[in-house]
């Protein structure tokens, strides 16, 4: 689609970055905003989409009408693996949090996001919720359908899953 565009009178743009994640992976990814002229204050909320299993940014694109006009930013990008996105193969939620953490890291270096939330759809619900066990800087989530999946344990749902990644974190707070 085009970079800049209306929704309404109102004046928008996207912006496309490649960043590279830990692994050294390039993640394609796309920031949608209002133009300068039209932004109400320097940093605004954003929302990261996280996609589902076998999809990429793209299934994200009709939640930018919804955002935008509210004065939320709208942050969207391809997991590793998938869509345009740079390596092989997904890991059904546990690589994915580092591409998440990678998008994160960038959203806050850039002085434009005030507050960050989730909205994560099957696999993309599951990152959301492992990873925010890890960032109490979250504003909140949406976990659409989050899928559970027995990589790491045959018995762990994402649920359990969240709940041993908060027990490990406060354990390591206590030492």
């Amino acid at each position: 689609g085009p970079a800049a565009f209306f929704l309404g009178a109102k004046k928008f743009k996207r912006s496309d970055y490649a960043l590279k994640n830990d692994r050294g992976l390039k993640l394609q990814c796309s920031f949608f905003e209002p133009c300068d002229k039209e932004r109400i204050a320097q940093k605004l909320p954003c929302v990261i989409y996280l996609h589902g299993n076998t999809s990429s940014r793209y299934e994200s694109l009709p939640y930018v009408q919804i955002l935008l006009p509210s004065n939320i930013t709208f942050f969207c990008f391809d997991f590793s693996g998938c869509g345009k996105s740079e390596g092989e193969y997904i890991s059904l939620g546990w690589w994915e949090r580092q591409d998440l953490l990678t998008v994160v890291d960038f959203l806050k270096s850039t002085g434009r996001v005030s507050r960050i939330g989730l909205w994560g759809r099957s696999m993309g619900a599951s990152t959301a919720l492992m990873y925010a066990a890890k960032d109490e800087s979250l504003a909140g989530i949406v976990a659409h359908v989050p899928v559970s999946y027995t990589h790491l344990r045959a018995h762990e749902t994402s649920l359990h899953l969240v709940c041993r990644l908060l027990l490990e974190k406060k354990k390591k707070k206590k030492k």
